[in-house]
């Protein structure tokens, strides 16, 4: 038989897991309107790809990725960018996914880098060199 005080904790841990949860969509929400206004003004025209300018800077602390985005539809949350990761490669990632992407406890696994002064992707790829083999 449960005791009604350990029902009340597991509603109030329950309670406070869906208030975790509602919080993550708000900052989802929030992420994307920061990546929205910098990144309005992307696109692959005819600019090499080393010298397209990253405008916003998404990582994962837990595993040590970073995303550079320099390209951006508003309409499906597709990008095209530079990934550092397993392999270091151009490529298209969905930034609805990495939104979502959740660690212990629904605390956000991907964050963007709000203090990222834009790059070209030759200079980020200079500067992690020493980081992750090219």
């Amino acid at each position: 038989m449960v005791s009604t005080s350990s029902k009340c904790a597991l509603r109030s841990e329950r309670i406070a897991l869906a208030s975790a949860a509602a919080s993550s969509r708000r900052s989802f929400r929030s992420r994307c309107s920061l990546i929205r206004s910098a990144a309005s003004d992307m696109s692959m025209s005819d600019v090499s790809m080393a010298f397209q300018m990253a405008r916003a800077k998404l990582f994962c602390p837990y595993k040590g990725w970073r995303w550079y985005v320099p390209e951006w539809d508003a309409e499906t949350g597709e990008c095209f960018g530079f990934v550092e990761g397993f392999e270091t490669e151009w490529g298209y990632f969905d930034l609805t996914e990495l939104a979502e992407a959740t660690v212990l406890g629904g605390v956000p696994a991907i964050e963007r880098d709000l203090y990222w002064e834009s790059k070209t992707i030759g200079e980020i790829k200079s500067e992690s060199r020493g980081r992750v083999a090219a």
